[in-house]
């Protein structure tokens, strides 16, 4: 069973997912994307993958990142 650190992962992306989703309300609504905003939402997206990789794909126990 899942622990802790596998429920705060998700959490996360489920974080993301939800801002990257008023991204795209907004987009549609108005037409143009808010380009900083994607941005930073990108660049947290690259992040979560990074920390995803070293918790649950590299099984080195130091380099846990969700405790």
């Amino acid at each position: 069973q899942p622990g802790d650190r596998f429920f705060k992962a998700m959490d996360e992306m489920s974080r993301i997912g939800y801002r990257i989703n008023q991204i795209a309300i907004k987009a549609n609504s108005y037409g143009f994307i808010d380009a900083l905003m994607l941005k930073e939402e990108i660049k947290r997206l690259n992040e979560f993958q990074l920390k995803i990789e070293r918790e649950f794909l590299n099984h080195d126990e130091d380099k846990k990142v969700w405790r």
